[in-house]
């Protein structure tokens, strides 16, 4: 079993940025309801199957990704955290937010996971 996690994937940002901009950047943390959720969301896609360490994208890890965004979001006041950050990636998607009035809609939650009965409207 592989000892460290393997980089996060673009479907898996941009999961994650959408639950971050639906927050307005807020501090969500690991027992956040929306965070739980995504977390099994991401173990649930057939991403990195096989090269998983322990913990993979568990909901530590997901509100840590959470405050790597806060670098480029111009509305914090602080720094957020400069490890793990994808700059061009967050730099398109901003542009993309521009361009359909800030918000990015919902992706279905994968067939027969448990988060299907938490989707919000």
């Amino acid at each position: 079993m592989p000892t460290k996690n393997p980089p996060w994937q673009r479907d898996e940002l941009i999961l994650a940025l959408d639950l971050y901009v639906r927050h307005g950047g807020r501090y969500l943390s690991d027992t956040h309801p929306e965070v739980v959720t995504l977390s099994h969301v991401l173990n649930a896609l057939p991403i990195h199957a096989g090269s998983r360490a322990e913990g993979y994208r568990n909901p530590n890890g997901v509100s840590m990704k959470l405050l790597n965004f806060r670098r480029f979001d111009g509305r914090q006041a602080g720094k957020g955290l400069t490890r793990g950050t994808h700059a061009g990636f967050v730099d398109r998607v901003q542009a993309f937010l521009g361009r359909v009035g800030g918000r990015l809609y919902r992706f279905p939650v994968p067939a027969g996971t448990r988060e299907g009965d938490l989707r919000q409207n």
